[in-house]
């Protein structure tokens, strides 16, 4: 008969089988991680040192990616939050209307106010855009803070002194008398812990204590909220489908201060042993590729945290929480850098689903990477329209700047020579006019060619991303090419 495991092998064995989930997720993943580094560097247009055709040619990126995101990003967002409120709440037969406007306006003040969810839905939209798809994941939070208050003799009046030191007076009155005049939250997360206090201070007045310093908790968040989750810190299965809830398991990655972990197992029923188990961490995990990336391209240094960050894994899957032999929806968070679990629990929502929700820009196959962004779509066609534009420019270059020719022995070319031209020296008596016209030639209608490939590349975008660029047609209007017969007569051609 096998021997009972006991808690500390559970959880041992519970944190590893969490860490074989992420590493996997990890390592069958890191081509999708560095084509999404190469996406965000398109967009941005990070490029490299460019040196071909020659020394100093052009090397300039076009912002169409950039362009066609914050347009499509703009009309998005102003689907969702164009109008107020942006809830709508229809009634059963049986209900009524007005009702119905009182929950619109208390949820339009909730997402819009309370929780401002606004500039954190621009950014999912916008990363959506860019990698494809992002994930939001609704949470409850929770925020309480600590003040300090000190009272003397001196604080109050002659009336007050009076009424206080009555013989007659009792610890429940005074206690009255100070959350009036403390103005002391009563909110059922922090009630027991102020009223405690209280009540010891209105022991120390009533013994004659003629100052004192009281320690109050206050809640200053206790709402919904909602958080951003960057794909490359959800790790699911490769073989999973593209909605998160057909999922065995979804572990989102995150950093919270030591105090926060505190404040969990205070109020949220964390493990407090292992909070206190756990050092502070002095830097910030920047393992991640894309992180560096952003760092540079915004030219900072991520400097060592002082508030002790600590890596946080809340992996939400099926598990047998309770020994009996069937696996439940179960969110279980652990401290991966400590092997420590923090809580396991069953899911703790009605609808029994995973709080993830996942946008995408299309939907093309049911598999959890297969989206693709607005870099990856048109990624040719971008690069196409770069190396025509700098075509251009080198063409232009190289006209402002022709090569010429010179006799060898006979002319100084540093003092003949144009600015970023060069000298070829010839040697014979042949005719100089002769050699250079096959350098020099270069077609007088190049420019309106590169003119009219860019705007046939613009427009095959608009149609595959199905954003109108009203720009578009009255570039074409404008780009009109004449011959100097047709001009002559009047004629564009």
């Amino acid at each position: 008969m096998a021997r009972k495991k006991t808690k500390a092998q559970v959880v041992e064995d519970l944190v590893k089988k969490i860490k074989d989930w992420a590493d996997d997720a990890v390592n069958h993943t890191t081509v999708w991680a560095s084509h999404q580094v190469k996406w965000h560097k398109l967009r941005m247009r990070i490029k490299k040192k460019k040196t071909f055709p020659f020394p100093g040619c052009s090397n300039i990126r076009m912002p169409t990616l950039e362009i066609k995101i914050r347009k499509l990003k703009a009309a998005l967002v102003n689907v969702i939050f164009g109008i107020r409120p942006v809830v709508q709440v229809i009634p059963t037969p049986s209900g009524n209307w007005e009702s119905a406007r009182k929950i619109e306006k208390f949820l339009d003040h909730l997402i819009m106010d309370v929780i401002r969810l606004k500039p954190k839905a621009i950014i999912a939209i916008d990363q959506e855009l860019e990698k494809g798809f992002y994930l939001l994941k609704p949470y409850w939070r929770t925020e309480i803070t600590t003040r300090v208050e000190e009272l003397t003799l001196d604080d109050i009046s002659l009336d007050e002194a009076i009424w206080l030191f009555s013989v007659d007076r009792t610890i429940d009155e005074v206690v009255q008398a100070l959350v009036d005049r403390l103005q002391v939250d009563t909110h059922p997360l922090v009630a027991k812990e102020n009223y405690t206090e209280l009540e010891r201070i209105a022991e120390e007045i009533l013994s004659g204590a003629t100052e004192v310093k009281v320690e109050l908790q206050d809640v200053l968040y206790n709402f919904p909220d909602v958080d951003l989750c960057e794909p490359e810190r959800v790790y699911v299965s490769t073989d999973t489908g593209y909605d998160p809830q057909t999922a065995q398991f979804i572990i989102h990655e995150f950093f919270l201060p030591l105090d926060t972990l505190k404040q969990n197992a205070k109020h949220k029923g964390w493990d407090i042993k292992a909070v206190n188990s756990i050092e502070a961490k002095k830097d910030i995990d920047l393992s991640k590729q894309i992180d560096r990336t952003k760092d540079e391209r915004e030219g900072i240094e991520r400097l060592k945290s002082a508030e002790g960050l600590v890596k946080i894994w809340e992996c939400y899957c099926w598990y047998d929480i309770n020994n009996d032999g069937v696996k439940e929806k179960c969110v279980i968070t652990i401290a991966p850098d400590f092997d420590k679990v923090l809580r396991k629990i069953t899911l703790p929502f009605y609808s029994g689903k995973y709080p993830f929700v996942k946008l995408f820009y299309e939907l093309i196959d049911d598999r959890w990477f297969s989206h693709r962004g607005i870099p990856e779509l048109i990624e040719d066609i971008v690069k196409e329209i770069d190396i025509q534009h700098m075509q251009k420019i080198d063409s232009q270059t190289i006209r402002n700047a022709p090569m010429f020719l010179y006799r060898a022995g006979m002319v100084n070319p540093k003092v003949t020579q144009f600015i970023f031209g060069q000298g070829i020296p010839v040697q014979g008596m042949q005719p100089l006019d002769d050699i250079i016209k096959p350098l020099n030639a270069n077609n007088p209608n190049v420019e309106y060619s590169y003119e009219r490939e860019q705007m046939l590349l613009e427009a095959k975008i608009e149609e595959l991303i199905g954003q109108i660029d009203f720009t578009l047609q009255s570039m074409i209007n404008s780009c009109l090419l004449y011959t100097s017969d047709a001009a002559d007569e009047g004629l564009g051609v």
